[in-house]
């Protein structure tokens, strides 16, 4: 069964354009689902994102994290810039 009502609206407003030749339009996707998952409401968004500019390329995705599980590669790279770099770990001087 459809829905009248969106159950999930990502909107994007245009700023204001000085150029008076400019079209002044938005971009709203509207998702009437109300039992999707997660991962196809992170795919809509994907493709909402694609139509207002910001395309992913083939090597990007978006995706939950969950931080309890980091990688060795962002511990080494956190590692990295707390050793060279102006960036301390939180609570080090």
């Amino acid at each position: 069964m459809r829905r009248d009502t969106p159950y999930i609206v990502f909107s994007c407003s245009p700023y204001e354009f000085i150029d008076e030749g400019a079209v002044d339009s938005a971009v709203q996707f509207s998702l009437y689902d109300q039992d999707m998952g997660r991962q196809e409401v992170v795919e809509q968004f994907q493709r909402f994102l694609q139509a207002i500019g910001y395309p992913l390329s083939p090597t990007e995705e978006l995706k939950f994290v969950d931080h309890a599980d980091r990688s060795t590669v962002q511990d080494a790279i956190e590692q990295y810039a707390t050793m060279h770099g102006n960036v301390f770990k939180k609570g080090e001087q």
